[in-house]
């Protein structure tokens, strides 16, 4: 795990794409989306509500009026996948949707899609809303109302990276936009700063390990 070839980043070079277009050579690490439970519990991670209890009974499913498979809240928020009751027909629907490995009658290998449920999933659930709201609020609470220190801290927590000038620069501007709904009233702050939050929970940067 030490070694240069271990951690190179997915970036790729006109000389290596030169030489090694299909990274035969390990010429770079191949971009790869986190898997299921990774990202299920990354979001809950960066939002605040990440329940660490450890060990104990699973976690029961239950099926929402939607039709969507879910667990249950705690106070804090939510346990990790790992203990999250393994049942055939009741996944996790945010785990079945990325890939999660079935296990029947058991799974040798892992698949991996990019089919559009996957993105709807992520724009429309109300738990991932949910948390885009406890994300932004949680920024709230650590910064305050600096818009400018609200873009650094959301970077940090979501990608583990500051913003680049550009990045931040961008993102200040469409954010006083959306302050400004119509001439003379503003949107509420709470709002604008989920929404942000929301959109880097959709972001490849985020959803991807580069």
């Amino acid at each position: 795990m030490t070694s240069s070839t271990y951690r190179q980043a997915s970036r790729i070079t006109p000389l290596e794409e030169k030489g090694d277009p299909d990274n035969v050579w390990l010429s770079r690490m191949p971009m790869a989306r986190m898997d299921a439970e990774a990202l299920r519990d990354s979001v809950l991670f960066v939002a605040g509500r990440l329940d660490e209890a450890a060990y104990g009974p699973p976690d029961l499913m239950y099926v929402r009026e939607d039709g969507l498979v879910t667990a249950p809240e705690t106070p804090k928020g939510w346990r990790r996948s790992i203990y999250s009751q393994q049942r055939r027909f009741t996944v996790l629907t945010s785990l079945d949707l990325f890939d999660y490995p079935q296990m029947s009658p058991n799974c040798v290998r892992r698949t991996d899609t990019a089919v559009a449920p996957q993105a709807l999933y992520l724009l429309n659930d109300t738990v991932i809303r949910k948390l885009a709201d406890s994300l932004a609020e949680r920024v709230r609470k650590e910064v305050g109302d600096n818009l400018g220190k609200q873009i650094e801290r959301v970077y940090w927590l979501a990608l583990s990276r500051p913003p680049t000038a550009e990045e931040s620069g961008v993102v200040l501007k469409e954010l006083e936009k959306a302050y400004q709904t119509r001439p003379g009233q503003r949107a509420p702050a709470d709002q604008v700063l989920a929404k942000f939050c929301h959109t880097m929970i959709n972001s490849a940067a985020f959803i991807y390990i580069d």
